[in-house]
């Protein structure tokens, strides 16, 4: 599987897979060229997965200037998933770290995620903990307080206490664990490629972990994309549930009563923490979410994705 012909090795390989990002690659490349963790351990794996506009001459521009080690391979338009896997393939290192395009880490970061790992061989995949990127929309501000982990209850507090599956963003993953699972599994066609990956880590044998480490996440801005964006997520895990058989907890989530019922309870405990009104707006905002979910899902199931 492997294509790598590595002559130097590094502790690390931060991989980024990239298509038309240049509104917040400049941020996210900085914050590597940031990072407290000694850059000649440290090299940069970028996959461009078919852009039309700024973003690879930015990172160039960028890196040039460092003494980073980068490589830079195409996809041709392959897809999310073949750019990820591309990352696993090339990379010369023992660990990888996947920046997406809109994360920012800060300067602690990898150190702090590759000392986790070597501290912590039985741990195959450890996600940072995500905070949203401060922003002056209010869909990006509720996505915040939804996602935010202050506020956990029940399934969600369940998920990090002892996670089934991960993330790819902002997670490090143990190449030989990703390895001995076949890797990525290219058939996918929209989201879930990373629970579908993690959770065969799982089954495997190693551990899942969500890290203290934490990294900023620039979210959606208006409705619009964030419509968009679950309804990828509810395609992919159609293919995900009949890949694996189950996603009870997911369907639960995004189940209409539970959804709005966990959002009241939610935005009273976010609104006594931050006296923030707009916290009254999560559960119509979750269930707005939710619809996009369930329509991205049974539109899946209506093409037949993952029925084979």
């Amino acid at each position: 599987m492997s294509m790598k012909d590595c002559r130097v090795t590094f502790d690390v390989s931060i991989g980024i897979c990239v298509k038309d990002s240049e509104r917040t690659i400049r941020e996210a490349i900085v914050s590597i060229v940031n990072q407290s963790f000694d850059k000649k351990r440290m090299e940069i794996v970028v996959i461009d997965d078919g852009c039309k506009d700024q973003t690879i001459p930015i990172i160039t521009n960028i890196l040039s200037k460092t003494n980073f080690s980068l490589r830079i391979f195409s996809t041709n338009g392959g897809g999310l998933t073949k750019a990820r896997q591309m990352v696993i393939d090339n990379s010369c290192a023992n660990l990888v770290i996947f920046l997406d395009a809109d994360m920012f880490f800060p300067p602690d970061f990898v150190q702090k995620q590759v000392e986790l790992m070597e501290k912590n061989p039985s741990i195959g995949v450890a996600q940072g903990t995500m905070i949203g990127r401060k922003s002056r929309s209010p869909v990006a501000e509720l996505e915040d307080l939804s996602f935010s982990s202050s506020f956990e209850i029940g399934i969600h507090r369940n998920w990090r206490r002892n996670p089934q599956a991960l993330g790819t963003g902002g997670s490090i993953f143990r190449v030989a664990a990703v390895e001995a699972v076949g890797g990525f599994d290219k058939q996918i066609k929209g989201a879930a490629e990373d629970a579908d990956l993690t959770i065969k880590i799982k089954n495997k044998g190693y551990s899942l972990a969500i890290s203290d480490a934490m990294f900023e996440h620039e979210f959606k801005r208006n409705l619009k994309s964030l419509w968009k964006q679950y309804t990828w997520y509810g395609f992919g895990m159609h293919y995900f549930y009949h890949k694996h058989g189950s996603i009870r907890d997911t369907m639960m989530v995004y189940f209409w009563p539970v959804t709005f019922a966990w959002s009241v309870i939610r935005a009273v405990l976010v609104f006594r923490a931050t006296k923030k009104k707009i916290a009254f707006l999560l559960p119509s905002y979750n269930f707005f979410r939710a619809t996009a979910w369930w329509f991205g899902f049974l539109n899946a199931h209506l093409k037949g994705y993952g029925h084979e």
